[in-house]
């Protein structure tokens, strides 16, 4: 396909600026979105498991426990009902308080049996980290924004050109060639092949971080009367679970509900019960909302509007969360290799200027190889730390923090000392760092930590399956 001189003259400067400028921020955010699609699982899997999975309530229980909480928001005003238990959730009620997480339930004699357990940190900091990239409070969430207008526009630029070859070198690997061109070659295939997910990522992440403030700019220059919040506040007596649930399901048939989070129940007009599950055939899960005084929608991700149709279908778009596991697995995989899309992407700029040494050069091969093995030193580290959590004399989001910040920091540091020739250092720590998490499985094997954990298998495999696939790179960067 032909394509303008011109046009290619005017795109090269903008993939390359957009591409070096945003590169860094997107590694960081790619590796902890990958681990994002298993937020639940690693929970699951850093958490001590239940010392007994106490028996499913039924419609009575239910009522009687939706009432005492009603009656004493002094406990918590944000509580789960679960209608069905399981060793993920081993009692029907659990709220969060203070750091830890609470199950109970109340037996035939109206007796209260309960316990408590740390309530896991890892998932959040690592949604943090998805979200941010570790830059603190709303200033992240804006970066990223902007960050994700330059990724969309390094795409694009980068597509058009590679129109004039495309049908050239879309599968062409020349490692003959040299470095540099067996570089070239992987960041052109990891691109062009994963387009569509590179660009629907992008779209949805400018989308998420700018659509609130704009929303609020248009209510302010256009305000209309917000009917459906008008017909949904509270009328009536608080519904039974059993009469909510039933109306949950005559909004959304395919519903196949699992739990119901009550929050606010002591303000009629902003109370709220979302009723939470599954379909079927699995896959998509769904999610009607209601007041649970009277009984009033207030949204669902099935049917309704078409703004939350539209925001689900964003919101399922971007986390992969509509065909099951094995979109999971496949929205992992593209995560990974998007990491080094861009990590390429600074090398083969890097490479061009390797000869010189302009200061600007340095650090930015220095900040490239910090930054990626910082962020896997960081993340395996977290992992590795959740699991010593229950011995050490530190809240879980504290520990979470300094397990991921201390070892990134440090990465860069010494990257910033040692410029590129501290990749294959670095690369080292972070092989020995991911072989070490399944080395916690043998250690609480014979004791040495308090539980074995659940969820083995992938976790333990993945780790050691990174650690092989970072092993050639380390060997050749000596």
């Amino acid at each position: 396909m032909k394509v303008a001189s011109h046009l290619l003259k005017t795109h090269l400067p903008l993939h390359t600026w957009c591409g070096v400028v945003s590169a860094l921020f997107l590694i960081v955010c790619f590796l902890a979105g990958a681990l994002t699609l298993f937020l639940d699982d690693l929970n699951r899997w850093a958490a001590p498991p239940p010392p007994s999975v106490m028996p499913a309530p039924d419609a009575r229980q239910q009522a009687q426990l939706l009432d005492y909480m009603a009656a004493h928001p002094e406990i918590t005003t944000t509580f789960t009902l679960h209608l069905r238990t399981t060793a993920d959730a081993p009692a029907p009620l659990s709220w969060e308080r203070d750091g830890e997480q609470f199950w109970a339930t109340r037996d035939a004699n109206g007796q209260w049996r309960r316990f408590s357990a740390p309530l896991p940190a890892l998932g959040e900091v690592l949604d943090d980290l998805h979200r941010t990239a570790g830059i603190p409070g709303a200033v992240g969430g804006y970066t990223m924004g902007v960050v994700a207008v330059l990724y969309a526009l390094a795409l694009i630029s980068g597509t058009v050109l590679l129109l004039p070859r495309l049908k050239r070198q879309l599968f062409a690997l020349r490692p003959e060639g040299g470095r540099r061109r067996a570089w070239l070659d992987l960041h052109n295939l990891l691109g062009l092949t994963a387009l569509p997910f590179h660009l629907v990522i992008a779209i949805t992440t400018a989308v998420f971080v700018f659509y609130a403030p704009l929303e609020q700019a248009m209510r302010a220059l256009s305000p209309v009367a917000d009917t459906d919040v008008a017909e949904a506040a509270g009328q009536g007596e608080l519904l039974p679970p059993a009469t909510l649930l039933a109306r949950a399901q005559a909004f959304a048939p395919a519903l196949q509900a699992e739990r119901m989070v009550f929050d606010a129940l002591d303000d009629r007009a902003e109370a709220l019960v979302v009723v939470l599950g599954g379909t079927a055939t699995g896959g998509r899960r769904l999610y009607v909302a209601l007041n649970p005084y009277g009984g009033a929608l207030r949204y669902r991700n099935s049917g309704g509007s078409f703004y939350h149709a539209a925001s689900d279908a964003f919101a399922a778009l971007h986390f992969g969360n509509y065909g099951g596991y094995p979109l999971r697995w496949l929205y992992f995989v593209l995560a990974l290799a998007g990491a080094v899309l861009f990590y390429t992407g600074n090398l083969l700029w890097l490479g061009k200027r390797a000869r010189g040494e302009r200061r600007d050069v340095r650090l930015l091969a220095a900040l490239t190889v910090g930054t990626s093995c910082g962020a896997i030193c960081g993340m395996a580290t977290m992992l590795l730390t959740a699991r010593f959590q229950p011995l050490l004399p530190l809240a879980a989001e504290t520990l979470a923090h300094a397990s991921y910040y201390l070892p990134f920091l440090a990465a860069n540091a010494y990257a910033l000392r040692r410029g590129a020739g501290a990749t294959a250092a670095l690369l080292c720590v972070s092989i020995a760092l991911l072989c070490a998490i399944p080395a916690t499985t043998g250690l609480a094997a014979v004791g040495w930590l308090p539980f074995v954990p659940r969820l083995l298998l992938p976790v333990d495999a993945t780790a050691l399956l990174l650690a092989l696939t970072l092993y050639p790179f380390a060997r050749k960067a000596r």
